[in-house]
């Protein structure tokens, strides 16, 4: 239970911050790095979503390490980082954004790995993965609603003010608010 507390309240942050970076990442980039960044907001955007998929992987060696399982925690590096180096590395010869797209791939072939050796110390279900995050999914599509909000009142654009971009923040922060205070009442 412990695990799967730590994985709701992970993804109950992670999540919307992500989903929030995704769609305002134009704005972001533009005010924290410069206009001279902008090439970069789809790769930013890539790798947000790409971060979504990766449940929890803090969690994952401490509960394997606590078990004792440092076999198995070598034997899924062992597995997991070849081949992340290999489709990281082929995605390079497109270019950046090639790279960043790779990453959709490796996450959730490196989240499921660990998972899977997670399961062999610790009673887990998949079914309970999906419950435990399954509130932080309510809670990210709450605090991406009013940035999706207001990029499609923009004319479907990423590309907006940094007034509007503050605006979308505060219906963000509204969203994630009102979700959270939601989930206290369950």
């Amino acid at each position: 239970q412990p695990f799967l507390s730590g994985i709701a309240y992970i993804t109950g942050f992670q999540w919307p911050a992500m989903i929030v970076l995704t769609l305002l990442a134009h704005p972001i980039v533009h005010t924290v790095l410069g206009e001279q960044w902008l090439e970069v907001v789809p790769v930013v955007q890539i790798m947000a979503l790409a971060t979504l998929l990766s449940l929890a992987s803090e969690l994952n060696s401490p509960i394997l390490i606590s078990h004792g399982a440092m076999r198995d925690l070598l034997v899924r590096g062992l597995i997991t980082w070849p081949v992340a180096g290999i489709v990281i590395a082929i995605a390079s010869f497109f270019g950046l954004k090639a790279v960043a797209v790779s990453f959709l791939l490796v996450t959730p072939f490196q989240t499921y790995v660990a998972f899977h050796f997670v399961r062999r110390h610790i009673a887990l279900e998949w079914t309970d993965l999906l419950a435990a995050c399954h509130k932080s999914m309510v809670v990210a599509l709450c605090a991406g609603a009013g940035p999706a909000a207001v990029l499609l009142a923009a004319g479907a654009t990423f590309t907006i003010s940094i007034q509007l971009a503050l605006f979308a923040l505060m219906l963000a922060a509204s969203g994630f608010g009102l979700a959270q205070f939601g989930r206290q009442d369950e």
